[in-house]
Protein backbone atom coordinates (compact mmCIF):
# COMPACT_ATOMS: atom_id res chain seq x y z
CA UNK A 1 0.00 0.00 0.00
CA UNK A 2 1.26 3.32 -1.03
CA UNK A 3 1.50 6.55 1.18
CA UNK A 4 -1.69 9.13 2.08
CA UNK A 5 -2.13 11.06 -0.19
CA UNK A 6 -3.97 14.56 -1.08
CA UNK A 7 -6.79 13.00 -2.37
CA UNK A 8 -7.16 10.55 0.83
CA UNK A 9 -7.15 13.01 3.05
CA UNK A 10 -9.48 15.16 0.52
CA UNK A 11 -11.98 12.16 0.56
CA UNK A 12 -11.82 12.27 4.07
CA UNK A 13 -12.87 15.63 4.89
CA UNK A 14 -15.71 15.00 2.14
CA UNK A 15 -16.88 12.07 3.80
CA UNK A 16 -17.07 13.66 7.71
CA UNK A 17 -18.57 17.09 5.63
CA UNK A 18 -21.42 14.45 4.41
CA UNK A 19 -21.53 13.35 8.30
CA UNK A 20 -20.42 9.93 7.12
CA UNK A 21 -18.16 7.32 9.36
CA UNK A 22 -18.66 4.67 7.60
CA UNK A 23 -16.73 5.71 4.19
CA UNK A 24 -13.03 5.42 3.55
CA UNK A 25 -10.79 6.26 0.88
CA UNK A 26 -10.00 3.61 -1.58
CA UNK A 27 -5.90 2.63 -1.27
CA UNK A 28 -6.22 3.70 2.71
CA UNK A 29 -6.68 1.96 5.40
CA UNK A 30 -9.46 1.79 7.54
CA UNK A 31 -7.15 2.62 10.48
CA UNK A 32 -5.36 5.84 8.70
CA UNK A 33 -8.46 6.86 7.65
CA UNK A 34 -10.46 6.76 10.95
CA UNK A 35 -7.00 8.56 12.79
CA UNK A 36 -7.50 11.32 10.12
CA UNK A 37 -11.47 11.94 10.65
CA UNK A 38 -10.82 11.98 13.67
CA UNK A 39 -8.37 14.69 13.22
CA UNK A 40 -10.45 16.33 10.88
CA UNK A 41 -13.36 16.72 13.95
CA UNK A 42 -11.12 17.59 16.34
CA UNK A 43 -10.12 20.39 14.23
CA UNK A 44 -13.22 21.20 13.13
CA UNK A 45 -14.38 21.44 17.10
CA UNK A 46 -11.34 24.13 17.37
CA UNK A 47 -9.40 21.51 19.73
CA UNK A 48 -6.58 19.09 19.04
CA UNK A 49 -6.44 15.35 19.43
CA UNK A 50 -2.79 14.94 20.58
CA UNK A 51 -1.30 13.18 17.75
CA UNK A 52 1.04 15.04 15.71
CA UNK A 53 0.18 14.56 11.41
CA UNK A 54 1.81 15.26 8.59
CA UNK A 55 2.19 18.44 6.68
CA UNK A 56 0.30 16.97 4.25
CA UNK A 57 -2.72 16.55 6.28
CA UNK A 58 -2.37 20.03 7.95
CA UNK A 59 -2.58 21.77 4.72
CA UNK A 60 -5.06 19.80 2.94
CA UNK A 61 -7.13 20.00 6.15
CA UNK A 62 -6.97 23.21 6.86
CA UNK A 63 -7.09 24.32 2.96
CA UNK A 64 -10.60 22.61 2.88
CA UNK A 65 -11.67 24.31 5.90
CA UNK A 66 -10.87 27.51 4.69
CA UNK A 67 -12.91 26.98 1.41
CA UNK A 68 -15.74 24.98 3.16
CA UNK A 69 -16.07 26.46 6.65
CA UNK A 70 -15.18 29.70 6.75
CA UNK A 71 -13.14 31.68 9.21
CA UNK A 72 -14.74 31.02 12.63
CA UNK A 73 -13.75 27.18 11.94
CA UNK A 74 -10.63 28.18 10.59
CA UNK A 75 -9.20 30.08 13.14
CA UNK A 76 -10.46 27.58 15.71
CA UNK A 77 -8.58 24.69 13.89
CA UNK A 78 -5.57 27.46 14.05
CA UNK A 79 -5.47 27.66 17.74
CA UNK A 80 -5.68 24.71 18.31
CA UNK A 81 -2.85 23.10 16.48
CA UNK A 82 -0.64 26.46 17.60
CA UNK A 83 -1.59 25.39 20.87
CA UNK A 84 -0.57 21.88 20.26
CA UNK A 85 2.86 23.29 18.66
CA UNK A 86 3.67 25.01 21.92
CA UNK A 87 3.08 21.65 23.86
CA UNK A 88 4.81 19.78 21.51
CA UNK A 89 8.05 22.39 22.38
CA UNK A 90 7.99 23.04 25.99
CA UNK A 91 7.37 19.32 26.74
CA UNK A 92 9.69 17.27 23.92
CA UNK A 93 11.50 19.93 22.50
CA UNK A 94 9.84 19.26 18.95
CA UNK A 95 10.27 22.84 17.64
CA UNK A 96 8.00 21.84 14.56
CA UNK A 97 9.23 24.32 12.59
CA UNK A 98 7.40 23.68 9.23
CA UNK A 99 4.29 22.89 11.05
CA UNK A 100 4.40 26.31 12.28
CA UNK A 101 4.94 27.87 9.50
CA UNK A 102 2.11 26.04 7.82
CA UNK A 103 0.08 26.85 9.87
CA UNK A 104 0.67 30.73 9.74
CA UNK A 105 -0.06 30.67 6.23
CA UNK A 106 -3.20 30.24 6.58
CA UNK A 107 -3.60 32.78 9.56
CA UNK A 108 -6.26 35.30 8.28
CA UNK A 109 -5.30 38.72 8.50
CA UNK A 110 -7.25 40.91 10.15
CA UNK A 111 -9.00 44.47 8.35
CA UNK A 112 -6.91 47.65 8.99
Amino acid sequence: MAGITRQHILECCMVDKRGRQDAFPEGMSETSALMTMQLIRSLKAGRMNNRTASLLTYDVILYFFRENYGEEILRGAIAALEQYFEKAYKVYGLPMRSHRELVNSYKIEKLR
